[in-house]
């Protein structure tokens, strides 16, 4: 018999708001008979999904992806992790999630709550012309918003400063019709881009 011993569960959070795993949906397991580290999720991701791990100089150990309707079900060599801090990284278009994995713990090695949460900005339209911009701004650092047209010229510009859930709708009746990108740039995230076309 398989003796597993359950050193975390992991990540990510509601699919509402952060990547599409809930923490009580992954585990990752040791498998001592085998040497192995088996990660499996209990429902089907709602999204496509990539995971890595990391080592404690940003060297990635292990990487796969998970499609749309799957269940995550990986295992991988546990003579991969010679050294004792690791992470666990989840992404998918929602945002990103990453745990640190401890492999000295003897049962729990990390806990959700030192998972750190990455929320990408998300848009959507509420008529052809009224862009609604959401975003959770874990630092409170002002975040910067435009938009550019196919030609990368700045057509809009907007600052926001403070506060943590940042919701804002902009009128874009004097944009001519065509391609353009809202570029949303922080403190958490980096000119983090989002393609739309007006007609």
């Amino acid at each position: 018999m398989k003796v597993f011993t359950t050193f975390l569960i992991l990540i990510l959070a509601t699919a509402s708001a952060f990547a599409s795993i809930d923490p009580q949906d992954l585990t990752v397991q040791r498998d001592v008979t085998s040497g192995t580290i088996v990660m499996r999720s209990t429902v089907a991701l709602s999204q496509a999904a990539s995971f890595e791990i990391t080592d404690a100089f940003g060297n990635v150990v292990y990487v796969d992806s998970v499609a749309k309707g799957d269940f995550v079900n990986k295992r991988f060599k546990e003579v991969l992790f010679s050294g004792n801090t690791y992470n666990i990284i989840v992404t998918d278009k929602m945002g990103k999630t990453t745990l640190p994995l401890k492999m000295n713990a003897k049962y729990s090695i990390a806990k959700v709550d030192k998972a750190t949460h990455l929320v990408y900005p998300t848009m959507n339209f509420k008529s052809d012309r009224t862009m609604v911009v959401a975003y959770t701004n874990k630092t409170g650092k002002r975040v910067d918003i435009k938009i550019a047209n196919d030609k990368g010229e700045t057509v809009f510009t907007d600052q926001v400063s403070g506060p943590e859930d940042i919701r804002r709708a902009y009128q874009l009746d004097q944009l001519q019709s065509g391609a353009y990108q809202l570029i949303v740039s922080s403190g958490d995230v980096k000119n983090h881009t989002t393609a739309f076309a007006l007609q």
